[in-house]
């Protein structure tokens, strides 16, 4: 019995060029209207992490002015000196990659790698009913779980260890 395969393979030039000449008005509207779109969602997306370098770059009292500077006048590159020399950057890099990030990787490499090996190679009973229940956890977000597990490890039950209420 033969079978058919779908190949997929990548236009070339000459048959990209095709395709755009095929285009009629309304269809280079609407590629325009796309990349526009495209080009002021990639730009709100970056705005935060523009904000937040020139901000780096600013003394306190242009960070807080009403309308906001967005290009800092004279550019403080020393900022990033002090904070790492005067505060304890040092000790908070290592804490965060070597005694949190590290572990955590190759923990969840490590553990995720064996259960799928089981998943995937041993026969064994209610196999497929665990692996649904495996993949139903995974599927919910770890926000939904934020609060009950919160308020389920606080020492008062049913309050929110950092609420006011």
């Amino acid at each position: 019995m033969a079978t058919s395969t779908t190949v997929s393979r990548k236009l070339g030039s000459s048959e990209t060029l095709a395709r755009w000449r095929r285009l009629t008005f309304w269809g280079w509207i609407g590629e325009i209207l796309k990349y526009v779109l495209l080009l002021v969602l990639a730009f709100s997306f970056l705005l935060p992490f523009i904000w937040m370098f020139t901000s780096a770059l600013k003394d306190s009292s242009q960070v807080f002015t009403v309308p906001p500077t967005w290009i800092p006048s004279p550019a403080l590159w020393e900022n990033f000196y002090n904070a790492w020399t005067e505060l304890s950057f040092n000790l908070w890099l290592y804490n965060t990659v070597v005694k949190y990030a590290i572990p955590a990787t190759v923990g969840t490499v490590v553990s995720s790698a064996i259960a799928a090996y089981g998943f995937a190679r041993l026969e064994w009973r209610l196999r497929d009913i665990l692996f649904a229940v495996c993949l139903a956890t995974m599927m919910v977000p770890g926000q939904v779980t934020l609060v009950p597990c919160s308020s389920s490890s606080s020492s008062s039950a049913g309050s929110i260890p950092t609420s006011r209420w």
